[in-house]
């Protein structure tokens, strides 16, 4: 796993410089626009289908160059880079086929349902053959703050426009399918009023390309910080100014505004820990515990005190207040996070997550343990719902089904599945920490500690939302981690 002479065959027999320039600006116009594209695709003036299909094909090009990079590495005789994340991969979409088989899927459907999980796979598989230099990463990285923090500028104008910008951020409706799959736009049946979104079509997608970005601000001013890197020229240059400390700070700060405005309450709960989480552990040692809770106190009182102002806090004494999931209704920030605490919600969650966490796993275990009820996502629910023996809460449909998408792994490919993905996700996180502590660059130890704190955060989203399957999302996971294992097998390389 990213030996020196694996990486010397990857990098340095290859003379196909065209195609990794090539692969390096793909790369950049995909960090720039994929969490612009619903909104600027919908000016297109085209028809509905046509408008439908070209959401596919930034995807298609990835597929395109990828395909290439493999042909010529075949003709050439140049090995494949090897990374620590082959073998659960492997083994997991043996198992998604094993299962399609063994339960009869079509085919078409059981392609629709894996095609969310690996198609920024082959991104990750595409940025680790390729050549990308450490100026290129840090363009790469300093591209994605550029649109993080023009999303975050958007955010705030929407939320003081106070709607008159709503309807012309919305993405376009479609109602094209492709087997009975379509995009749907839940914001265009309404989301509660006040909430942002940003260019991004919908606003758990907004809030988890926020939190993502939250992730890698922090990241960074970390790493700046801290005298971790002794033999990095480019660390050693001043670049923990107190400016670039105070625009950090507001980015951070407004990041969380943002998130908090989205409504979207688990990106909310994930922001305070990620804060919670870097402040502890810049001030681990003992005689700097006084600064870390004044840090952590003002990095959660700010937004806060911000959000509360905002909206009118004090006409709002009578209790939390937990409005369900109805759209187009007026409620505060706070009483959409409190409100979870509220009997109300409990009695909900019962009927939705919680009752998909309780029920559907035991449902599965009894019935379908090792391979589940197949990829066929619709065939999968009703048999779910017809199986023999169940302890199921309710009925489910094809609608919030995926929102525990553990669960809804497990209910595809069963505890083979499930285990896979799992061990794809820890190995992620291992090699990540593992990276982090013995690089000597300064890029490379902000993306390995960017990928280890998103992959915990990945894993704790997953319960409650399909966070993986979001292209904004799922472009980002891997396009870091694609970055990480190439650039540190480079510098064993040199090291060597």
């Amino acid at each position: 796993m990213l030996s020196p002479t694996n990486t010397q065959n990857n990098l340095l027999h290859k003379k196909g410089f065209f195609l990794d320039r090539l692969s390096y600006w793909l790369i950049l116009f995909l960090v720039v626009f994929i969490p612009f594209e619903d909104f600027t695709l919908k000016f297109l003036p085209v028809s509905d289908r046509l408008y439908f299909y070209a959401r596919f094909l930034s995807e298609l090009s990835i597929y395109i160059l990828f395909a290439i990079i493999i042909i010529q590495k075949l003709i050439k005789g140049i090995s494949f880079f090897r990374t620590p994340l082959d073998l659960p991969i492997v083994i997991f979409l043996g198992i998604a086929l094993m299962s399609a088989i063994v339960n009869k899927a079509n085919v078409f459907e059981s392609i629709t349902s894996i095609r969310p999980v690996i198609r920024y796979i082959i991104l990750f598989y595409l940025i680790v053959n390729i050549n990308i230099t450490l100026t290129r990463a840090n363009t790469i990285i300093r591209y994605f703050i550029y649109v993080g923090t023009a999303q975050l500028t958007i955010g705030i104008v929407q939320f003081l426009s106070r709607g008159a910008i709503d309807d012309f951020l919305k993405p376009r409706s479609s109602e094209v399918d492709i087997g009975g799959v379509t995009k749907n736009y839940t914001l265009l049946s309404g989301r509660e009023i006040g909430s942002i979104y940003g260019t991004t079509g919908d606003t758990v997608l907004f809030a988890t390309f926020m939190t993502l970005f939250l992730i890698l601000i922090i990241s960074r001013m970390y790493i700046a910080n801290h005298q971790v890197l002794k033999y990095d020229k480019s660390y050693l240059v001043k670049s923990s100014s107190k400016k670039k400390n105070v625009f950090s700070s507001i980015l951070i700060f407004g990041t969380i505004i943002v998130i908090a405005l989205s409504y979207v309450r688990i990106c909310v709960i994930s922001a305070v820990i990620i804060v919670l989480a870097y402040s502890l552990l810049k001030f681990y040692k003992r005689k700097k515990k006084r600064i870390g809770i004044i840090l952590i106190l003002t990095s959660l009182l700010i937004p806060i005190i911000f959000i509360l102002i905002n909206i009118n806090f004090f006409d709002n004494f009578n209790g939390p207040q937990y409005a369900g999931n109805d759209r187009q209704i007026q409620q505060s920030v706070v009483d959409n996070i409190t409100g979870i605490f509220t009997e109300r919600y409990i009695n909900i969650a019962k009927q939705q997550r919680l009752g998909a966490l309780t029920g559907i796993p035991l449902t599965v275990i009894y019935n379908k343990p090792f391979l589940g009820y197949g990829p066929d996502q619709l065939l999968t629910i009703e048999n779910l719902n017809n199986s023999p023996t169940s302890f199921l809460t309710k009925v489910w449909t094809e609608e919030g089904f995926k929102d525990v998408y553990w669960v809804a792994i497990m209910s595809f490919y069963g505890v083979a599945g499930l285990s896979t993905m799992i061990w794809t996700y820890y190995r992620l996180y291992r090699w990540a920490r593992i990276i982090y502590i013995r690089t000597q660059k300064k890029v490379i130890k902000e993306i390995s500690l960017s990928v280890l704190a998103i992959t915990l955060v990945t894993i704790f989203l997953l319960f409650f939302n399909r966070t993986i399957e979001f292209r904004i999302y799922s472009l980002y996971f891997w396009l870091f981690a694609g970055l990480m294992f190439n650039l540190y097998s480079q510098e064993k390389l040199t090291s060597s």
